[in-house]
């Protein structure tokens, strides 16, 4: 194809636009073309027209500028291109729902109540509930309930919860609980502590006859007691444990003047667990026999949670300078007020002895029925202890008998309702003395003043408060 001149192009443009034509519309629009030149070739060409507008698209482009034509008559101005059609406004997109709020968290619960603990031996602590957790996008959880019972542990804090409320004290448990506490635990007379049978073999026994072969034979043995054994004149030898499994029970032979336990110039018994029962002869009198009956230099005896009642000379005596004995959670009583000798228990019954008796009594209930001697001691320089004891002998003549050369320390005992605490024997027995720290009197009459130093124990021990010992010694007390 031949090319054209640029003076033959205008030309040709020219005349297209004095012949009217106008660019037609695209999709985009087109630059319009310069105006025919003049005769005078002066004019400026006609502008382009303005492209359409692409549908729904943006503003079409403006026409080019057409080249000046030559110098000559002015050309007719081109049409203007027409104004391409705007694009109208593209549907607004649909508003996006909204995310649906999310729901708040549930309130979280509270830590529950801690259970209260059982006071008693060693009472454990209830502890309190924790702080509830806060839930994701929720309300702070409430704090856990305080628990009852035992000295309650604080609530431990939730995780951003608040914290929960101290559980209530409780009442406490013993500090003593199961453990061998005072002189038998001290060492003396060649041996260490008190031990009874251990590491011997362990025999179970059921009948009279055979609770007396195994408490009398030699060597170490833990005899365990089950059932109901009708029995007298039992000889415990050494290094035994005699001990009760649930509900056993040993009665003396009805109408016997014999003792029923016997513990006679030995060393190393314990007696655990255990209701020992006396004949019950309804006239009672010292010419009978004690229920547990305790002589001539034993050494590291401990009676623990026995129930010990009716003796018809006495319920458990101890005589002929013995020492190194612990007596603890143990109920002493009789069944009826109507016997003539409720006289519960004695140390040293000559007067001519002049043993040290080194002997605890703690955690011990003197009750129904008991007239006196709980206990009553005539010697005992080496330093009687009695601590944490309950005395509810209601009718009783007295508490404890100071007797002579007897030394007594006294601590944190509860005598509620009953007659003259402490005795003071008179004439020919001179020398004793007791010291009162710490003990509660409650509707007693008669005297209630210790006298003296007293004595330092030489063993570890912890007081409970005098006010709890109602509590802890009833619930304590006897088999368990």
């Amino acid at each position: 194809m031949p090319i054209l001149s640029r003076q033959r192009l205008l030309l040709i443009v020219g005349g297209l636009a004095a012949a009217g034509l106008s660019c037609a519309e695209g999709s985009s629009s087109v630059e319009g073309a310069g105006g025919t030149p003049g005769s005078a070739g002066m004019g400026s060409g006609a502008g382009g027209v303005t492209g359409a507008a692409a549908t729904g698209g943006g503003t079409g482009r403006a026409g080019t500028t057409g080249s000046a034509g030559v110098s000559g008559t002015a050309g007719a101005t081109g049409s203007a291109g027409t104004t391409g059609t705007a694009g109208g406004p593209g549907a607004a997109g649909v508003t996006g729902t909204g995310g649906v709020t999310g729901a708040a968290g549930a309130m979280g619960r509270g830590g529950g109540a801690g259970t209260s603990s059982t006071g008693g031996r060693g009472g454990t602590s209830s502890g309190s509930g924790g702080g509830g957790g806060v839930s994701t996008g929720g309300t702070r959880a409430t704090a856990g309930a305080g628990g009852s019972g035992a000295a309650g542990r604080a609530g431990t804090s939730g995780a951003a919860g608040s914290t929960g409320a101290a559980g209530t004290t409780g009442a406490a448990g013993s500090s003593s609980g199961d453990q061998l506490i005072g002189w038998a635990s001290v060492s003396g007379l060649g041996l260490n502590t008190t031990t009874g049978g251990s590491g011997g073999p362990t025999t179970t026994v059921t009948t009279c006859s055979a609770l007396r072969t195994a408490a009398s034979q030699s060597g170490a043995a833990i005899i365990n007691v089950s059932g109901s054994i009708t029995c007298d004149n039992v000889v415990i030898s050494s290094n035994k444990s005699l001990i009760g499994l649930a509900g056993a029970k040993i009665v003396a032979t009805s109408g016997t003047t014999n003792h029923l336990l016997v513990i006679q110039n030995v060393s190393n018994i314990i007696l655990q667990n255990l209701v020992v029962q006396g004949a019950g002869v309804s006239s009672g009198n010292k010419s009978g026999g004690d229920v547990v009956h305790v002589e001539s230099s034993v050494h590291h005896l401990w009676v623990d949670h026995l129930d010990i009642s009716d003796g018809d000379d006495g319920n458990f005596d101890i005589t002929h300078d013995c020492n190194f004995i612990t007596v603890s959670w143990t109920k002493f009583h009789y069944t009826s007020g109507s016997r003539a000798h409720r006289f519960s228990d004695l140390i040293a019954a000559a007067l001519g002895d002049t043993g040290t008796y080194k002997i605890t009594w703690h955690h011990n209930w003197w009750a129904t029925n008991v007239d006196q001697r709980s206990p009553r001691a005539h010697e005992g320089s080496g330093g009687i202890h009695v601590f944490n004891n309950y005395y509810s002998e209601a009718g009783n003549s007295y508490c404890i008998g100071v007797g002579a050369n007897a030394i007594f320390l006294s601590e944190n005992n509860y005598f509620d309702g009953v007659n003259t605490p402490f005795y003071m024997t008179p004439d020919g027995e001179t020398g004793g003395q007791i010291l009162s720290k710490g003990d509660v009197f409650h509707n007693t009459t008669g005297n209630q003043t210790g006298t003296g130093k007293g004595f330092t124990p030489p063993y570890p021990y912890t007081l409970d408060p005098a006010a709890n010992v109602p509590a802890l010694v009833q619930a304590g007390a006897g088999p368990h």
